[in-house]
């Protein structure tokens, strides 16, 4: 009783909140899809999209990459949700075919990792090519990322109770403020695919067999890579911060009239 009382006081007040609210920010339409089904018009009318951004001057302005083998890096935070196993699997499936992987492949973990995750690399003898390495700080994290050519991004595979993934990390538009090449594992709709797919990055589905493919593929120098430099553009912090100064701008206006 006590936990149905708790939650229908959030109801509530969330309710309350957004009435009250001018503006309700998102950062994907995914999100207000998500978010946003169960209210009216009126309150759907204020919401206002804005990417989650990069700056460009957080970066360092020279770095120097690693080119004597294909290096893979994921930075962030993983779980038993969100966790690497199709992706330690698919390692494991290339390392089955090419028993000197090692020397063409290196991952690099930053960030926690679930024990399950652990045990599996320790199992099937990957530590000579995924490393897994401690939390960082936010500005070592954009220099590492800077730093290597190949950007991994592994999103929770929500597929048994959502239809698309609503989530747009953060981390991404870091990922995307580098320039550098992404390769995402993620549900084939949603936030993330959508995002990867227009700024020119690799999406591929939650299964071992099509990752190592697409991992050979990179080791072999095979995948053709193009990003969209307009498109990796909107997620700069400039260009996010006018679409909402117009914004602000246009409101004002029509509240003077």
């Amino acid at each position: 009783k006590l936990v149905k009382k708790e939650k229908k006081k959030a109801v509530i007040i969330e309710q309350k909140t957004l009435e009250i609210a001018n503006i309700i920010i998102l950062n994907n339409d995914y999100q207000k899809k998500y978010m946003m089904n169960n209210y009216d018009e009126h309150i759907q009318s204020k919401v206002l999209i804005l990417n989650h951004t990069y700056d460009e001057n957080f970066y360092p302005k020279e770095v120097k990459k690693v080119t004597n083998k294909k290096k893979i890096v994921y930075l962030g935070h993983l779980d038993m949700i969100r966790n690497a196993q199709v992706f330690l699997e698919a390692i494991h499936i290339l390392k089955e075919k090419y028993p000197d992987l090692s020397q063409n492949l290196e991952v690099e973990f930053y960030g926690n990792m679930s024990d399950k995750n652990k045990l599996y690399i320790i199992n099937n003898e990957l530590y000579d090519i995924v490393k897994i390495k401690k939390s960082v700080d936010y500005f070592t994290s954009l220099k590492i990322m800077k730093e290597n050519e190949w950007l991994l991004l592994i999103d929770a595979n929500l597929e048994k109770v959502l239809s698309f993934n609503p989530y747009f990390a953060a981390k991404l538009a870091d990922y995307i403020g580098t320039h550098n090449k992404i390769l995402a594992i993620t549900m084939n709709y949603g936030a993330s695919a959508d995002i990867v797919k227009r700024v020119g990055g690799i999406v591929k589905p939650y299964n071992a067999k099509i990752i190592s493919n697409t991992i050979e593929e990179i080791i072999k120098n095979n995948l053709k890579y193009q990003e969209n430099i307009k498109e990796s553009n909107k997620f700069s912090n400039l260009k996010v911060a006018k679409i909402y100064d117009n914004y602000i701008i246009r409101k004002l206006g029509e509240q003077n009239d």
